[in-house]
């Protein structure tokens, strides 16, 4: 191999940031862990391919791509547990384009082959519904075609080219903002999202290049469920942490008269990072560590009684660590007793 005297190399390397868990409800896709998995489906007798992969468009920009395959496929991203508010309306943002095989019947009707949809599993992934009709830009008018060998076949999906997009230039092609609101439907459950990509058993010739997805936003939740960069505090090593879990008062006629405090401290330094807020050993809320301290305010409760635990999730520097457990006592607030006839 030679290497040509005036040749000039780029190389871009990301500094003095670290890569930690639990950091965000938004996912830029820039850091190198990742909180989805990948999964597929058999279709048939074919071997499944894990169609999904994070993939560098730029120097400083990643994004997820699914590649469209020549036999059926069946294969997904599928997020971790999104704990959905109690009355905030849960909504999906997030940038893609696709460009998916299709051609034209006698009529000149579009037929499509291949596609993605959107879906929402309350039950840990055992089952699935299809959510993307809520979608704005959203699916196509048409189906996906019947007979061509496509588990979507019947359903629509996003199918053809997203708006902009041209077989002639698909790096050039503009990537598209999607929302994706469904309101209160799951309000306080615990769900599942995943982008899912099928592939037909025929195609026309085209080039097969498939769906790319950036900056995945889920508002209308209450943890932080994605990795994010942070930047490097100089900090060497990694030190053990405490977690000490403190309530503003352990009664209230109202949940937004409570607040808790958890406060993280090591001997290594002051831990950055993220505070889950547990009951029964189920994540119910998350805040950021400033200073050392989370603070969530006790308003998605409902009245009663409530035994709460603070977890840090731990970070580059420092291990996770749990708190005791703190039992507080919610009541009516006025607004409440009012509405409930009291």
């Amino acid at each position: 191999m030679t290497i040509h005297p005036n040749a000039v190399s780029t190389f871009q390397p990301r500094l003095n940031a670290d890569e930690d868990p639990k950091q965000s409800a938004t996912d830029d896709v820039e850091s190198s862990h990742t909180a989805w998995t990948v999964t597929n489906t058999k279709v048939g007798s074919v071997t499944p391919v894990l169609a999904w992969s994070r993939s560098t468009s730029g120097p400083h920009d990643h994004l997820w791509l699914a590649s469209e395959t020549f036999t059926q496929n069946d294969s997904s991203l599928v997020s971790p547990t999104l704990v959905v508010s109690r009355t905030a309306s849960f909504i999906l943002t997030f940038r893609h384009k696709y460009l998916f095989d299709a051609t034209t019947d006698s009529a000149g009707n579009p037929l499509y082959l291949d596609g993605g949809v959107i879906e929402i599993s309350t039950d840990d992934g055992a089952t699935w519904t299809d959510i993307g009709q809520a979608a704005s830009p959203g699916y196509a008018t048409v189906p996906i075609a019947a007979g061509v060998g496509s588990v979507l076949s019947g359903r629509r999906a996003f199918a053809g080219l997203s708006p902009g997009a041209s077989f002639d230039s698909p790096d050039g092609s503009p990537m598209v903002t999607t929302t994706l609101n469904v309101g209160t439907q799951y309000a306080s459950q615990r769900v599942r999202i995943r982008f899912r990509l099928v592939s037909a058993g025929a195609h026309t010739g085209n080039p097969l290049i498939g769906w790319r997805i950036d900056d995945i936003r889920v508002d209308g939740i209450t943890n932080l469920p994605f990795y994010g960069l942070t930047p490097d505090r100089g900090v060497c090593g990694v030190g053990d942490s405490t977690t000490v879990l403190h309530a503003a008062s352990t009664s209230g006629r109202s949940a937004q008269s409570l607040h808790l405090d958890a406060t993280v401290s090591s001997s290594l330094a002051t831990p950055g990072g993220t505070v889950e807020f547990l009951e029964n050993g189920a994540v119910i809320a998350a805040a950021p560590l400033i200073n050392g301290t989370a603070t969530w305010d006790a308003g998605v409760l409902l009245p009663g009684t409530h035994t709460i635990s603070a977890s840090f999730v731990g970070s580059t520097h420092f291990n996770p660590s749990a708190s005791g457990a703190v039992t507080i006592t919610l009541g009516l607030s006025t607004d409440r007793r009012r509405a409930v006839g009291r």
